[in-house]
């Protein structure tokens, strides 16, 4: 691994790329979940906008927002170098 690459990673993840920091940073498996997360919490706000649901917009800000404080976690344990 890069010596930058663990910063590369923290930065995405902190601007909301959760899931393409972990990636790079070189967690591929969490990475790819993360990214799934991210899709699915992006479609359910866009649904609940769409169909007016408040239930759902609700839902879609948690996952995104759960999504990126695990993003950040995982982007501090790869710069401290931490494998797991």
């Amino acid at each position: 691994m890069e010596k930058n690459t663990p910063k590369l990673g923290l930065f995405l993840n902190f601007i909301g790329l959760v899931g393409i920091g972990s990636y790079l940073g070189g967690r591929t498996q969490e990475g790819i979940q993360q990214m799934i997360v991210l899709i699915f919490g992006w479609l359910l706000l866009f649904l609940g906008s769409f169909f007016v649901n408040v239930y759902l917009i609700v839902i879609g800000f948690a996952l995104l927002f759960i999504n990126w404080i695990w993003g950040l976690i995982v982007g501090v344990r790869m710069m401290n170098g931490n494998e797991k």
